[in-house]
């Protein structure tokens, strides 16, 4: 696979909120730092995007005119995989239901236009999973306002500041899930809550998307 573009961003300690969290968060941690540097003007582009790990969107080695796709489309997500349930059962299933509960509270408390949308996009029967996207820098600005907006509320009132924390929450939280085996693998607890508010931002703010298929390396 041809990298088709190459951007550094080199992550430190220093004016990065969650890099004491990046176990939790996961790819979460630098999606917050690249979006903080650009709500804080430091960097700027056109367009935002992210890939991870060794999951890419597969251009088949071309390198996209993201002009002409965006003339067309609001954004570029990951390929939506179908589900034999709603969004929220399959969480509940893997992970710790209540907490997409408590999810949807704060939305509801603190981001009301988005409730709505956060109840459909729940009950909707696929997902555009592993947080990785192509959008415009408005959009992104204004999707890290939401995401983290939500996940550092729910991390507040947990009282969740490093990775540690999130460790301790996980073991009494995991008391309460059903299928008691899941909780050894919860260690990414807020990188799969975000995957889910995600979604909601994705049904809320655009109308047409481009679902693309990622190439696993």
């Amino acid at each position: 696979m041809k990298y088709l573009y190459k951007i550094e961003i080199i992550e430190t300690n220093k004016n990065n909120d969650l890099h004491q969290k990046k176990r939790g968060y996961c790819e979460g941690s630098k999606i917050y730092y690249i979006w903080k540097n650009y709500k804080e003007k430091k960097i700027s582009s056109k367009y935002v995007g992210l890939c991870h790990y060794n999951r890419v969107f597969d251009f088949k080695n071309n390198i996209p005119n993201l002009d002409k796709i965006f003339s067309k489309y609001d954004a570029i997500i990951n390929k939506r995989i179908l589900l034999v349930e709603t969004m929220k059962e399959q969480f509940s299933r893997f992970h710790m239901g209540h907490l997409l509960d408590e999810i949807e509270v704060i939305i509801k408390e603190n981001f009301t236009e988005f409730y709505s949308t956060a109840i459909k996009s729940l009950n909707k029967n696929y997902i555009n999973c592993c947080n990785i996207f192509i959008m415009k820098e408005n959009d992104f600005i204004k999707y890290g306002e939401f995401v983290f907006g939500v996940l550092l509320e729910f991390d507040r009132r947990h009282k969740i500041n490093n990775d540690n924390d999130i460790q301790i929450f996980i073991e009494s939280e995991g008391k309460k899930m059903d299928n008691k085996t899941c909780v050894s693998c919860q260690d990414r607890l807020e990188g799969y809550l975000m995957e889910r508010i995600s979604n909601i931002f994705y049904d809320y703010q655009f109308t047409n998307v481009l679902e693309m298929i990622i190439q696993i390396e």
